[in-house]
This record gives C-alpha cells, structure tokens and sequence, in this order.
C-alpha cells in the first residue's frame, strides 16, 4: 500500500501540487488530467527522482525515502519520453537493465518471458534503433517489468503511439495489473476508461475527483445535452460552452454540450462518457 499524506511541491514560487493525499492499493489507476495538471510533477515524487516541499509518501508504513533502496527494488517505471542505447539490441537492453537493478540469477529465461510477453521474442537480437513507436514502449514495458514490480508507474506512455498500438499498450496493462499497484498518468481519456479501477481526476496541482469511472460519469448526470444547431451557430455555441464532440452533417451540427444548465430547451439529455466528465471539471483545457 502506498500512502501520499498532504503532498506539497513548489517550483520557486510556483505550486505545482497543492497538499494532494491518497492511499493506493493493488489495481490500475489512471491519473486523469490535462497537460501541466501536475501528473508528472506527482510521479517524480513517487518515483524518488524529486523531493516534494512538504508531506510524505509511505510504502508498507514507512517513508520512501528513509528505505529508497527497499523501495525501488519493488518498483518499475516506464518515463514520458524514455531513451534507448540504440545500439542494443532487445536481449542486451533488458541485461543492462537488469544489472541496473540488481536482478539475481539466471535472467536470461526471464528476459525471454518478458519479450514474448511484450510481443517483441522475433526481435530479440535485433536493435533497439530499429524499433517503431510502439516497439519502443513495449521494450519499455519489459525493462520496468524485469525485477518482478509491486508497483508500476507509466508516465504518458501512449503520446504518438497508433490507435492499434494503444490498444496493445492498454491490454498490456490489463494483464500485468493482478496483485500490483499500476498507475498510468495521461491526458489521454480513452487510456483510462477501458482499464481503470479507480480514476484520479487532476487539475492545477489539485485532485478534484476519485472515484471508478462509472461513479465519475454518474455524478456529472444530468449535465450532458445534444443540440442541434446550424452552421451559423456554431461559433456561439463554442464560445458559450464546454463540447465534447461536435459533428457536422450537411448544414447542421450535432453538438455534445457539457453544461449544468439546459444549453437551449431544445437540447437533449444525455448519458456521460469519462470524456465529458473530463470536460466538466477540467473546462476548456
């Protein structure tokens, strides 16, 4: 269990987090947010590689960074933008990482689960500079996968990744969620509605919602509308509210309008999606 107790971190004089708390036990968590909301901010003090200003973060009790080494040896962790030695090849990247990390005994069985794991055991000797996008992120995987995780962080990991490739990624995640922590920090919704368990919503350093995206979208009903409109609407409707979605057919447009208030009496209720739960309490950004 991880315990993040009135967490506080300043830049000079800027806020990035403002005295966030929560407890994290086994399952997925998406850490919902838009950019600059302070989700990296947040996993760099999860991951050790920041201190924060004030506040603490306990694992089984105990500060993370009284027992640092005890810690990250039950942790792994996938950066937004990682880098590579290009010149490795899959098997020799995973070795590295695995002498990094302290892994005893024989690893070489346990680099080839890994890469068929990932989907990468045909590219094992191959290297690392030849990998598309979505190969980079799953050798990513593998290596915060080799010394066996409690906890598993992945900061953004889908940025520019395909539609197919962020299906992989997510399902990845599925399966390596039995009996860990897995946090996933993105802006990215589709990310996190499909796999989460628990979503924390985050804006301006702050957590302003947590709760399984089933419970996010029922607390926002009654405040998603469909209105049709023309196309000479459609630029004061923009201006006037948060939409989701805007689609045009011919001379009119279907919009999907975020307001707590009926946009136009001939607006339809709808049923929330996580992306306007997003909308709702992130706004436009």
């Amino acid at each position: 269990m991880i315990e993040i107790k009135n967490i506080t971190k300043y830049y000079g004089k800027k806020k990035a987090i403002d005295n966030i708390s929560l407890t994290l036990t086994e399952g997925i968590y998406g850490l919902l947010g838009p950019n600059g909301a302070g989700k990296s901010t947040l996993i760099n003090i999860l991951v050790t590689a920041l201190s924060q200003t004030a506040g603490e973060v306990l694992y089984g009790g105990i500060d993370i960074r009284d027992k640092r080494s005890d810690y990250l040896s039950d942790l792994g962790f996938l950066p937004q933008n990682p880098r590579f030695y290009k010149n490795y090849t899959a098997e020799e990247f995973l070795k590295y990482m695995a002498a990094l990390k302290n892994v005893g005994g024989k690893i070489d069985g346990k680099i080839d689960e890994l890469l068929d794991f990932v989907n990468l055991a045909k590219e094992k000797k191959n290297k690392i500079g030849t990998f598309s996008g979505g190969m980079l992120q799953r050798i990513g995987v593998a290596q915060a996968l080799i010394n066996d995780p409690k906890i598993v962080i992945f900061d953004e990991p889908t940025a520019g990744l395909d539609p197919k490739e962020r299906i992989r990624f997510r399902n990845l995640l599925s399966e390596i969620s039995n009996n860990r922590t897995v946090i996933l920090a993105t802006h990215i919704v589709p990310d996190v509605e499909y796999i989460a368990n628990k979503v924390i919503l985050m804006n301006n350093g702050e957590i302003i919602k947590t709760d399984t995206p089933n419970e996010l979208m029922k607390s926002i009903d009654g405040n998603v509308w469909e209105l049709i409109v023309s196309v000479d609407e459609i630029e004061k409707y923009i201006t006037m509210y948060d939409i989701s979605n805007a689609y045009r057919e011919g001379d009119i447009y279907k919009l999907r309008i975020v307001s707590s208030e009926q946009p136009h009496e001939k607006a339809v209720s709808l049923s929330p999606i996580l992306e306007d739960v997003f909308l709702y309490y992130c706004g436009k950004q």
